[in-house]
């Protein structure tokens, strides 16, 4: 029984130590093929151009809901995670997902700040300073999507697989909003929500090695297997709707799509299914991990 639990454990480990690998390659693919060529800069920047796209309205009120995402925010949002954790008795794990988003945020703005970015083609001389140099990857959609990943890992294991669709909602919102805003530019919104699962899918991996989690067997029945499939028709549902609602967004907004508008819908969609895609194999990939209780004695 001993060894069949710990094959369990172990895929459990290899399906996340996948998912991190993936992230991290998409973040560096990212960073030399559009941020470090003429190429990704003139797609970039058409599509950054291209966010009026969805309306002077939506743009307006991304920046404003974003513009209460400060440290005070952050700090009674990282409280409150601990405090779900708490309240369930696998207070190591609250305190394992607060580092995790803690060093997400963190590491998000060291690389900004290693990470060059060089002007290239004419358009980059049109966009804001602040554009031009510590962007990649978008601070707030480190933000936004390493705090729903790590309520997805202190909330119970049979609520994990459909909670990835809430998480996708948050991820997607955090990463289209920066873009809409005129914040960052869409690889950086990319690289914030691979990131996230970079640092977060790591603190997982963490968790499940130094609290050594029960790992149930129902994670490989049938029914399991279903609510996993059902989850992931459910993610590319919500990510369908949400991506259709930019373009109808777009198109009812100009009537029609000029050139920089399609490049912006295309990294919508680019950025939608990244978000989608990261939270659902986060919750799916700890589906089956009940977080030993602080008062077990095994």
């Amino acid at each position: 029984m001993g060894a069949e639990v710990n094959q369990q454990r172990s895929d459990v480990v290899r399906r996340l130590l996948i998912g991190i690998t993936v992230c991290a390659v998409i973040l560096v693919i990212g960073f030399f093929a559009v941020v470090s060529t003429r190429w990704g800069h003139g797609l970039d920047n058409d599509a950054y151009f291209g966010r009026d796209a969805s309306g002077r309205v939506v743009v307006k009120l991304d920046g404003e809901i974003l513009g209460h995402v400060r440290k005070a925010t952050l700090l009674v949002l990282l409280a409150a995670i601990f405090l779900v954790a708490y309240v369930r008795k696998i207070p190591v794990i609250g305190g394992f997902a607060v580092a995790g988003v803690v060093c997400a945020v963190a590491g998000a703005e060291v690389l900004k700040r290693i990470l060059p970015w060089h002007v290239l083609i004419e358009s980059d001389s049109l966009l804001g300073r602040g554009l031009q140099t510590e962007t990649y990857p978008s601070g707030h959609a480190t933000i936004g999507s390493s705090l729903a990943l790590a309520a997805l890992m202190v909330s119970p294991a049979r609520w994990r697989s459909w909670g990835s669709i809430a998480a996708g909602l948050v991820m997607a919102g955090f990463a289209t909003g920066v873009v809409f805003s005129g914040w960052h530019r869409p690889s950086d919104a990319v690289a914030g929500v691979c990131w996230a699962g970079v640092v977060m899918g790591l603190t997982a991996v963490a968790a499940i090695s130094v609290r050594t989690p029960d790992v149930s067997s129902v994670g490989s029945t049938a029914e399991c297997r279903r609510q996993r499939r059902d989850s992931i028709i459910g993610s590319a549902i919500a990510a369908v709707i949400v991506y259709s609602l930019i373009v109808l967004a777009a198109v009812f907004a100009n009537s029609g799509l000029p050139d920089a508008d399609r490049a912006f819908v295309i990294f919508a969609g680019i950025i939608v299914a990244a978000a989608f895609t990261v939270s659902n194999w986060f919750g799916n990939g700890l589906s089956a991990v009940n977080w030993r209780q602080a008062n077990d004695r095994t």
